[in-house]
């Protein structure tokens, strides 16, 4: 799919505003190819990845990706796990946030909930919607 003038595009993709999260403490902020162990389980170790980041690592368009990855009914945002060798060694925790399930995510302006898959041993990200109504009802 090929966008032909910016309004095209505006209708086409879900247009993020800034959010501005106050008392929420539970949030934690974290970008592309960040790594996070998920406490509560098994402590395994993750890192966020999207559609976009992904074009922008390897110089494509992120827009034209988004747009595609739409199209075909994809992901545009989950978590990678990482694969380590039982050899007993221990692995390389540097830069890593711990993080747990139900934890609050904000990642590349959009707030998501880290949820365990039922059929899969990878956590997923789940988007919450409409964050401002679930905080006032705190």
């Amino acid at each position: 799919m090929q966008i032909t003038n910016l309004k095209q595009s505006q209708e086409e993709l879900d247009i993020v505003t800034p959010i501005r999260i106050s008392g929420a403490d539970d949030v934690i902020r974290v970008q592309a190819n960040d790594r996070v162990r998920i406490t509560n389980d098994t402590n395994r170790i993750c890192s966020f990845s999207s559609v976009a980041s992904y074009a922008l690592e390897y110089a494509e368009c992120p827009i034209n990706a988004v747009l595609h990855a739409i199209e075909h009914g994809h992901s545009l945002h989950w978590l990678n796990p990482e694969c380590h060798i039982v050899d007993g060694t221990k692995p390389n925790l540097e830069g890593v946030k711990n993080v747990r399930y139900g934890q609050k995510v904000l990642f590349e302006g959009r707030l998501f909930v880290i949820d365990k898959s039922p059929h899969s041993d990878v956590p997923k990200l789940l988007r919450v919607i409409d964050f401002s109504k679930k905080e006032k009802n705190k």
